[in-house]
């Protein structure tokens, strides 16, 4: 496969299991700082060859042909350039969301779907359900989406000052089967509403750290995801 600098190693010629392939992979993005090494070895290798994780267990002895090794040594260079995960397969889950991701849009957080899970439980109090919801920032929508599919919302407003973010957020809630309970808007913050309109529920999760902590944050986020959101 690919040495710490790129380059072919143990030859061309040399058979190269599912088993193997894991664990070598996984102990060379150990080597490059990844954290979750294996993990994510395992789900480069199964993008690579169009299958599901766990079905890479199933065929563990299953050798894999020159197409297929080559097509797995270019995601897992991206992944060892530290290259978010998320933004390789082009996707991400959220709670019960598949989500389109990609370098327009920060890659949802756990702590995004606690927000959420907040805000559906006050939903569940109250005989209105949602209402009308105005969420600030959507960015990949994973908020306004989530939100539209298990909540009992009225209607979603969702904002974003990058119009790049919205065609994301767009694709996901058309991919997510909401596309006609979401309204999608282009401004920062309240400049996109009007002053007759009322929400029941404004979420926001905007930006949270400190820019003299910026320094600190790993590669993935630091060199990847987009300074602007």
């Amino acid at each position: 496969m690919v040495s710490s600098d790129g380059t072919t190693e143990n030859g061309n010629g040399e058979s190269w299991s599912i088993k193997r392939m894991i664990f070598w992979s996984a102990d060379y993005l150990v080597g490059k700082g990844v954290e979750n090494a294996r993990l994510d070895a395992e789900w480069l290798l199964a993008e690579a060859l169009d299958m599901g994780r766990l079905e890479l267990y199933l065929q563990y002895d299953r050798l894999l042909d020159s197409v297929e090794k080559s097509t797995f040594k270019s995601l897992l260079l991206r992944r060892a350039a530290r290259e978010p995960l998320q933004y390789i397969l082009g996707k991400t889950s959220f709670r019960e969301l598949d989500l389109l991701t990609d370098k327009r849009v920060l890659i949802p957080r756990q702590e995004t779907e606690v927000l959420v899970e907040s805000v559906l439980n006050w939903g569940s109090n109250k005989k209105q359900g949602l209402g009308n919801v105005l969420d600030l920032g959507t960015g990949s929508g994973a908020i306004g989406i989530s939100l539209a599919l298990e909540g009992e919302c009225s209607r979603v407003v969702a904002t974003d000052v990058e119009n790049d973010a919205l065609a994301v957020a767009r694709i996901n809630a058309e991919r997510n089967g909401v596309g006609d309970l979401l309204e999608f808007r282009s401004g920062s913050l309240y400049s996109t509403s009007h002053s007759e309109e009322h929400f029941d529920v404004i979420v926001s999760n905007p930006p949270y750290i400190p820019d003299n902590e910026a320094c600190g944050l790993q590669p993935e986020v630091l060199e990847w995801e987009p300074v602007e959101a």
